[in-house]
């Protein structure tokens, strides 16, 4: 699943995917930087579905849309 945010002129995205065992968040930002975090339970992954997106509303990051593949 794939979440699209901005902010002013800026963008990145959100995205959750599945690696081997694990779960993956990754922010990937415009200029090409990325951060990701691995998960390795579906409870550890709601966790953090709930607080990314807390944290990129509280930066000023506003949800443009959402697509899931």
């Amino acid at each position: 699943m794939t979440w699209f945010f901005s902010r002013g002129d800026e963008r990145l995205t959100w995205e959750v995917r599945r690696s081997g065992a694990l779960y993956e968040l990754c922010v990937q930002r415009a200029d090409g930087t990325a951060s990701i975090q691995s998960v390795e339970t579906p409870r550890e992954l709601l966790d953090h579905i709930h607080q990314i997106p807390r944290a990129l509303l509280t930066d000023g990051w506003r949800p443009v849309h959402a697509a899931q593949f």
